[in-house]
């Protein structure tokens, strides 16, 4: 009787000790990928080219608006080439609206996705209905 209390409290003292590697490997792992962010994020300001805004035309070919030292580019990208679109003044750009589409946060884009999924299901569950009456 007293072995097998004794492996016990061992299986018990083993599993903390996992569990505590466990937790110090995951707070090491995050404080490093902060600390990429931050270093990254360093090595990209203060650059002559910015990317303002970027949107998927097919599944290999992006539409990209650039700024280069003080001239904005239009250009098309593609996965074997980059095309310079036209150049565009300052003026014709709606600047405010790209800088918000990026801070936005996880919790927004969570509630965006899981309100276009609930869309999705009612949607597909009328369907089914309509189906069934046919």
């Amino acid at each position: 009787m007293l072995l097998s209390s004794n492996s016990n409290v061992d299986s018990i003292v083993q599993l903390i000790t996992v569990l505590l590697i466990f937790v110090f490997v995951l707070a090491v792992t995050l404080a490093v990928t902060k600390w990429m962010a931050g270093f990254q994020r360093l090595q990209s300001e203060g650059k002559n080219i910015q990317i303002i805004e970027t949107t998927k035309m097919s599944p290999n070919q992006y539409a990209q608006i650039m700024k280069i030292g003080d001239k904005y580019v239009a250009v098309a990208i593609s996965k074997e080439n980059v095309t310079v679109l036209t150049t565009l003044e300052e003026s014709q750009l709606n600047l405010d609206a790209s800088k918000q589409s990026y801070k936005s946060d996880f919790a927004s884009v969570l509630k965006k996705f899981s309100r276009n999924n609930e869309n999705s299901e009612i949607e597909s569950a009328d369907h089914n209905m309509d189906a069934d009456k046919d």
